[in-house]
This record gives C-alpha cells, sequence and structure tokens, in this order.
C-alpha cells in the first residue's frame, strides 16, 4: 500500500504545472472566458454608473436665498418640475396694457420659489409692440399689477384733428428669482 501512494505522489511531482492548473472536466474554458468578459462589462457598466450624477435629496443651498455655494457634485432632484431658482412664462396683456391671468392682475407660479429672499425682481422683455411694462409687487408665488405701454402713433387727419392709435394687445416674457440670486 504504502508503494501504491509513493508512485501516485511520484506521479503527481512529475505531471507539468499547467496540467495541475487546469480547469475541472465540467468547466469549458471558452465559458470561463465568456464568464469572465460579462463580469468585466458588469463592473465597467457599475463603475460608470457610480460615476454619473446622483439625483440630490435636498435643495442645495446656493440655490436657496442667502445660501452659501454648495459642495458636492450631485445634481438637482429627479422630480424637479420647475428650476428652483428662477420662474418663467409668456403673459399676455389687452388692449389697456394690463397681464391678466384668469381673469386677474395677480399671477401665481405653478411652483413658488424658495421663500426668504427679500426681493423677486421680475425682469421682462416684450414680445409685442410693448416698449415698457412696470409691476406694482412681486413675490415668491407670483407677482400682481403687470401693465405694459407702447409709444402712442398720432396721426394728424388733413391738420385739424388728431387721431391716437391705442395699444396693441401682445405679450411680455417674465423671469423671477430671489433677489439673493439676482446680484450674483
Amino acid at each position: 500500500m504504502a508503494r501504491l501512494l509513493l508512485a501516485v505522489l511520484a506521479l503527481v511531482w512529475a505531471a507539468p504545472v499547467a496540467a495541475q492548473s487546469s480547469y475541472p472536466p465540467g468547466i469549458d474554458p471558452a465559458a470561463r472566458a465568456a464568464a469572465t468578459d460579462a463580469a468585466n462589462t458588469a463592473a465597467s457598466a457599475l463603475a460608470t454608473a457610480q460615476s454619473a450624477c446622483q439625483p440630490m435629496a435636498a435643495i442645495p443651498p446656493v440655490e436657496v436665498p442667502g445660501g452659501t455655494t454648495g459642495s458636492g457634485g450631485n445634481c438637482r432632484l429627479a422630480n424637479a418640475a420647475n428650476n428652483r431658482i428662477s420662474r418663467t412664462g409668456v403673459f399676455s396683456y389687452g388692449t389697456d396694457g394690463r397681464v391678466l391671468c384668469g381673469g386677474s392682475t395677480t399671477c401665481t407660479w405653478d411652483t413658488p420659489l424658495p421663500a426668504g429672499a427679500a426681493s423677486y425682481p421680475l425682469f421682462y422683455t416684450p414680445v409685442g409692440r410693448a416698449a415698457t411694462c412696470s409691476v406694482a409687487s412681486t413675490t415668491n408665488t407670483g407677482f400682481t399689477g403687470m401693465v405694459c405701454t407702447q409709444p402712442n402713433l398720432s396721426i394728424a387727419l388733413a391738420g385739424s384733428s388728431v387721431l391716437t392709435v391705442g395699444l396693441t394687445p401682445g405679450q411680455v416674457f417674465a423671469l423671477s428669482l430671489p433677489g439673493t440670486q439676482a446680484n450674483q
């Protein structure tokens, strides 16, 4: 029996190293290579996903009125319907120059701006023929009393009377944001 054991050990010691490290009979080397490739592809996909912008769980400090510049590379919330630091819209005015929202002179944003700023400036660009617009008041929820005007066009009729043409209805593009963002 000792001779048999010694003969088996001699064969194992004499076998080439490659033969000793070969795969067990049930595993095909091509299948093992395919599994290794799949594992490498999965690891690469995971690394790409981890390096991508991750949605934030809270509003970053720089976007809060009076806030400071935040740190980190995360992106905005995935469910943010509006840019959190501004609101925009196109509003119509009639021949009297008043901007009405649902029949009211008060227009509101779908989602309010962050509260806490001392002011909420409203910037505007007339789309129609209006030359200037003004607004009575603004808050984080919207604005009230926007009126647009345009230069009057006077036409002299045979030198005896003057016809003044009124305001042509048009539109105005408005941008509102917290005062802390407007000066940065």
